[in-house]
């Protein structure tokens, strides 16, 4: 499997650098330094392929019963790095949903078509989150990273170097990034990702 072989866990330089090695670039020493068409491009990539994946949800960027303060305008504003929205414990019965609102993300009432609440000073909300790639598991680092450079290669046909990710690294990557995450939040049907959540409340509304 392609990865990175270092003593410490893969930082944001070394998955650019990886990708840049992938068509043939030299690497950078910095990410301040790395200002070149193609390294610009990596980065770039590099950030939606980490947004892509954080947005299913996993155990290591979710939030269960995240609680909620009513502010002056009686909203619910939520954290500006969420990805997805469920109502918490304190929100059964309530049709909720994320929706922006003059820059902010909130909550909205779609029951009573309103960002405003009333009746109530706090709500509990199950939050995926994006956070940075330096604070991710190594597992979820490795796969971003793989899967990006493999899409980076995949932009830039016809590069004939040598260090080449193949689709099968990336399933590889992937089944590690799988089994950590496993591991981490100790499976089962009631505890399980925001992936597991949404399979399982399918299953039961059919």
């Amino acid at each position: 499997m392609a990865t990175n072989l270092f003593e410490t866990p893969t930082t944001e330089l070394q998955a650019v650098n990886q990708m840049l090695r992938g068509i043939g670039e030299q690497p950078f020493n910095t990410l301040a330094n790395a200002t070149t068409v193609e390294a610009n491009q990596a980065k770039k990539l590099l950030g939606t392929v980490n947004r892509s994946v954080q947005s299913k949800g996993w155990h290591f960027n979710t939030e269960d019963d995240y609680t909620l303060s009513i502010d002056a305008n009686s909203n619910f504003v939520l954290p500006a790095n969420t990805l997805k929205m469920k109502p918490g414990s304190t929100m059964i019965g309530r049709d909720v949903v994320l929706r922006g609102n003059g820059g902010n993300q909130m909550v909205y009432d779609r029951t009573n078509r309103t960002f405003a609440f009333s009746g109530v000073s706090e709500l509990k909300v199950n939050l995926v989150l994006l956070i940075q790639f330096e604070t991710l598991p190594e597992p979820a680092r490795n796969y971003i990273t793989v899967r990006a450079t493999r899409q980076f290669q995949d932009n830039f046909q016809g590069d004939t170097n040598d260090y080449t990710i193949k689709k099968t690294d990336e399933i590889e990557a992937k089944a590690d990034m799988d089994t950590d995450e496993a591991e981490a939040a100790d499976h089962n049907v009631l505890t399980g990702t925001w992936n597991m959540f949404e399979t399982t409340m399918h299953g039961r509304r059919a």
